[in-house]
């Protein structure tokens, strides 16, 4: 298999993935601090000092939430940079 199969395969996989891909929340930062809404309406609402201990909180979850996300992905190869 040539260099070039495997880009094939790979942005055709991409491809795909994205067609799936649906918008499940909108961020949005605030003058007040951050909102999460989801698409129907429902909202959570973050101070910026919340936002900012979550922001922390995900921060030193990182490693273990791309195991999880990586383990989770339909794609049948990754490919790690």
């Amino acid at each position: 298999m040539t260099t070039e199969d495997i880009l094939w395969l790979v942005m055709n996989a991409l491809r795909l993935r994205m067609e799936r891909f649906t918008e499940k929340f909108t961020i949005r930062v605030t003058d007040s601090g951050v909102l999460v809404m989801d698409q129907e309406g429902k909202c959570l609402s973050f101070t910026a000092g919340e936002a900012l201990m979550l922001l922390d909180i995900l921060t030193n979850e990182e490693a273990e939430l791309k195991v999880m996300a990586e383990k989770a992905s339909p794609l049948p190869l990754t490919i790690h940079m």
